[in-house]
């Protein structure tokens, strides 16, 4: 029986293949070095591009007083508050 191959890493909101991610099992990502994991940015690894965006928005909205906290997307609403 062939074992199964690794799935690629997926956003965490929108389930989206994470770009710049290898796709290895563990013992092969164990091999690699800390920035060959994930990308150096934030939430590098967890969510995607364009997700990572709206949540950097909506955080200086946030600060800014544009919008209120009640008015957050509840999804990102974690995501925003770990900026702090």
């Amino acid at each position: 029986m062939k074992s199964k191959k690794p799935s690629h890493a997926k956003c965490a909101l929108c389930h989206a293949k994470l770009n710049a991610v290898p796709k290895r099992g563990t013992a092969g990502m164990r091999k690699l070095a800390k920035t060959e994991k994930r990308p150096e940015r934030v939430f590098g690894g967890v969510l995607c591009g364009s997700c990572t965006r709206l949540v950097l928005k909506e955080h200086t909205r946030l600060k800014s007083g544009a919008i209120a906290k009640e008015d957050l997307d509840l999804r990102r609403a974690a995501y925003v508050n770990a900026l702090k």
